[in-house]
């Protein structure tokens, strides 16, 4: 499928449709690392498996870590159509279940929701549901994994995600750029500790989740 494709939008409509395929996008791989990071989860040598989903979001936020940061801030403060997605960030529940990718699946079944909650509070057509980033590609790849996946909530396995969505929410009303500058020196330090600048990971990965979108 080819992803050149060019068409006519007002302004307006631009800014009505881009932030669930940007924004929320953005947000997603965020707040999903930093309660990762932050929630230790046990991703070893052994365990990294990039077609996992947990050390795929590590590395997909790494990719975009790597951008430069006034982009992303502008994309996130400058579009007053996002209020609407930072409202269901702050709504987003704990995780807790049996093992780390039942967790992370929870996770990303609640991104899923507000995604289709924005399809359809903005009525995309099917001709603006083309639109798309490579990056959104792989978020909506991670989501379709996580939906093929059946497990059980409930457990030992925790994740905040409460707390760090609402602390992202924070930091883009105020403070982007510290918030974004400390996250990355968080994720380096994980993704540096498996020397992944060794192995194509990074394309691995979109590859991968690009294609179960």
């Amino acid at each position: 499928m080819k992803y050149s494709q060019v068409f006519e939008m007002s302004p307006e409509r631009h800014d009505i449709i881009m932030p669930n395929v940007q924004f929320l996008t953005h947000s997603m791989y965020l707040i999903l690392a930093d309660t990762i990071i932050d929630s230790k989860f046990e991703i070893n040598e052994k365990t990294f498996d990039f077609s996992r989903m947990e050390p795929a979001v590590l590395i997909l936020a790494g990719r975009m870590l790597k951008g430069e940061v006034h982009l992303y801030q502008g994309i996130a403060a400058y579009n007053s159509f996002n209020s609407k997605i930072k409202d269901k960030l702050k709504g987003l529940d704990d995780c807790r279940a049996a093992n780390r990718q039942d967790c992370i699946r929870m996770a990303l079944l609640q991104f899923a929701g507000i995604r289709d909650d924005m399809i359809t509070m903005t009525s995309m057509t099917a001709k603006e549901l083309r639109v798309t980033t490579p990056m959104s590609r792989a978020r909506d790849g991670l989501i379709s994994e996580a939906a093929s996946h059946s497990g059980n909530d409930g457990g030992t396995v925790y994740l905040a995600l409460r707390e760090h969505a609402n602390r992202y929410v924070a930091a883009v009303d105020s403070g982007y750029e510290a918030y974004f500058d400390s996250l990355k020196t968080k994720v380096k330090r994980e993704l540096d500790k498996r020397e992944l600048d060794k192995l194509d990971f990074e394309n691995m990965v979109m590859k991968r989740f690009e294609s179960r979108r």
